[in-house]
């Protein structure tokens, strides 16, 4: 089964959320698992779920709303 590119990176937030932990981009970047992404497309899914209010942004680092 696989996951879009976007669910992977929610996942990979809402684990490091689960220990009080947000991530910066690349420590995100870092920890995805099983998929490849530019940092280009990465910066560009981080935008799309924040605007979907999924994930926020704040002191340089992400987490879930």
């Amino acid at each position: 089964m696989s996951i879009s590119k976007a669910a992977a990176v929610l996942l990979t937030i809402a684990y490091a959320d689960q220990f009080n932990f947000p991530l910066n981009e690349a420590e995100i970047y870092h920890r995805l698992v099983k998929i490849s992404l530019s940092k280009n497309n990465l910066k560009k899914i981080l935008a799309s779920l924040e605007k979907m209010g999924l994930i926020e942004y704040g002191d340089q680092l992400w987490k879930l709303s």
